[in-house]
């Protein structure tokens, strides 16, 4: 339970501006990933990545994009016939009762409580008391998914949808990407030891180099506290780390160890 920073509830607003949605998904917490997002996170990765050879027909996959303001720098900056910006979690199921917001999930569980006050996350195992006991209190009274009229609610951003030549779309990063191949993948924020183990680690980024068509590039990037980044090259069925910036981004060790 905690003071609402970025209130979910305004994405309910018809008049919600790009930046307020983008707040308010943000907000957003599935699992125990965060929605965060914001634009120009990484500004030194979309330097780096304009100094190889990326053709003007080539395919960009973007995974774990949240609501996509993130990528605009890329897609604005990169040539590409097409650039796919997807996320597992590409809608939310809302429901509002007796003054506060029920946030619900694909599966149709309450993720999330919000009132005028405070956003109650159903991460109950760090909460501290009294906080916690309400939490329990408020996910234990939370009506269920199909007990009252629900609204499905989009969590891409307007400005991304609309884009020419842009398709956003639910994807796993663990499973196979079944569009057209893509010659750069971008993870930005998603692919760190707070969300996975590193066992999970190795498993989604082995897919993504197996999403790659053939000779490809795969840019990983942190950007939490500073700008962290590598960016790698697939060829001939090897693996080279063509770049490393601050340091590289925390999973740079772990990806050069996977045997393709």
């Amino acid at each position: 339970m905690l003071p609402s920073m970025g209130d979910p509830a305004g994405l309910l607003l018809a008049s919600v501006d790009n930046a307020h949605f983008t707040r308010a998904v943000s907000a957003l917490k599935f699992g125990n990933t965060f929605k965060t997002t914001e634009r120009s996170r990484y500004p030194l990765t979309i330097k780096a990545l304009q100094n190889i050879d990326l053709l003007s027909d080539g395919i960009i996959l973007d995974v774990g994009a949240s609501d996509g303001v993130g990528s605009l720098d890329a897609i604005k900056s990169l040539p590409h016939s097409q650039y796919f910006v997807t996320d597992l979690n590409t809608s939310i199921k809302h429901i509002e009762d007796g003054g506060k917001h029920y946030f619900f999930d694909s599966s149709g569980q309450c993720i999330l409580i919000s009132s005028q006050r405070f956003v109650w996350y159903k991460d109950l195992h760090n909460a501290i008391w009294p906080f916690k006991q309400l939490a329990c209190e408020a996910f234990s009274g939370a009506p269920t998914v199909n007990q009252l009229p629900c609204k499905t609610i989009n969590l891409f951003n307007s400005e991304i949808i609309h884009r020419s030549g842009v398709t956003v779309q639910n994807h796993n990063l663990f499973e196979p990407w079944g569009g057209a191949k893509p010659s750069l993948i971008i993870a930005a924020n998603i692919l760190n030891r707070s969300y996975f183990t590193d066992k999970e680690l190795t498993r989604a980024i082995s897919r993504l180099i197996k999403n790659l068509k053939g000779d490809g590039y795969l840019a990983i990037v942190d950007s939490r506290k500073q700008e962290r980044a590598s960016l790698f090259c697939v060829t001939a069925g090897k693996l080279e780390l063509l770049d490393s910036i601050n340091g590289g981004a925390e999973t740079q060790a772990l990806t050069l160890s996977i045997t393709l």
